[in-house]
């Protein structure tokens, strides 16, 4: 594939997450008004762009389509796809036997919400993008060494803090005379 098709397939994702992102603003911030129109429009139009470069894919890559370099995306981008023309299907036709059915609504809903992981398929794009992804998850083993190494420097510091209040305090016969101190006598009650 060009780069150009490469370029133009990461827009429309950029742009088909960003309506994801503006109906889901839409429909938490004016529950009882529906833009359902526009988004519906919109996507009908994803979905028929998404067809076509499947179908332009499948068209230049033939068997290298699902066992090719990006076999698994293409695996992927199909399964996306095929829940969308469905997702359409349902719409165009209003089967109420299916809207009523809450457990198919809420898998639509999931499945628009997938659609928002085609944009990590444009970091191959970016090469510092994927430098920074790269160095983040190359330094989580690193960080969460560094969690644990803070974690018993506190254990160990409060450890020796009590024990040298604890050791003073009974030097000094303050636990005799405990209800001088207010916050000691909250805290052994």
């Amino acid at each position: 594939m060009s780069k150009k098709f490469d370029v133009i397939c990461g827009m429309v994702i950029v742009c088909n997450a960003l309506t994801i992102s503006y109906a889901t603003d839409q429909a938490i911030a004016n529950p009882n008004h529906s833009n359902a129109t526009f988004v519906d429009t919109c996507e009908l139009v994803f979905t028929i762009f998404y067809t076509c470069e499947l179908c332009a894919k499948f068209a230049c890559m033939k068997c290298d389509f699902f066992a090719g370099r990006d076999g698994r995306w293409n695996m992927f981008d199909s399964f996306l796809v095929l829940t969308a023309i469905y997702q359409q299907v349902v719409l165009l036709f209003e089967l109420q036997s299916l809207n009523q059915n809450l457990t198919v609504l809420r898998l639509m809903r999931l499945m628009k919400m997938i659609k928002v992981f085609r944009i990590v398929r444009l970091m191959r794009f970016v090469r510092e993008l994927r430098l920074i992804v790269a160095s983040i998850l190359g330094s989580v083993l690193s960080m969460l060494w560094s969690m644990v190494l803070i974690g018993l420097v506190t254990l160990i510091f409060g450890i020796t803090l009590v024990q040298f209040v604890t050791g003073y305090l009974a030097d000094n016969k303050v636990w005799d005379n405990y209800k001088e101190f207010p916050m000691l006598e909250l805290q052994t009650a």
